[in-house]
């Protein structure tokens, strides 16, 4: 009786009862498709820390291109996965100056990520 409470709970009050990530941060990456990073011009793309499938964020030099639609629902996931951030353990490298960094382009229809001088 007691489960099928907390079960009917979980139910009623949060569709993602369930949805917690793995010890070392990571939880099922969204699907890819080859319109997810569909681009008709630059400003449709953008960088991001953020990675698919993992609560832990690149802290530094990120360099990810995404369609700002896509990155949307990852960041949609990402709350839905990495809410209490002492369920999981990320690793926060020391970073070091970069003579680059990375700017988003729209590159025949898709998002890349290009390296630019760092000025």
């Amino acid at each position: 009786m007691r489960t099928t409470l907390v079960v009917l709970f979980c139910l009623v009050a949060s569709a993602s009862c369930s949805k917690h990530p793995a010890a070392d941060g990571s939880y099922p990456p969204l699907r890819v498709a080859a319109q997810d990073n569909a681009c008709t011009a630059d400003k449709d793309c953008v960088i991001s820390c953020r990675h698919n499938g993992t609560c832990c964020d690149q802290t530094c030099h990120c360099g990810t291109a995404y369609a700002r639609t896509f990155l949307s629902r990852l960041d949609a996931r990402h709350r839905e996965y990495c809410r209490d951030r002492k369920a999981y353990k990320c690793v926060h490298p020391d970073c070091g100056a970069s003579a680059t960094r990375s700017v988003a382009r729209c590159t025949k229809g898709r998002c890349v990520s290009v390296q630019v001088p760092n000025h």
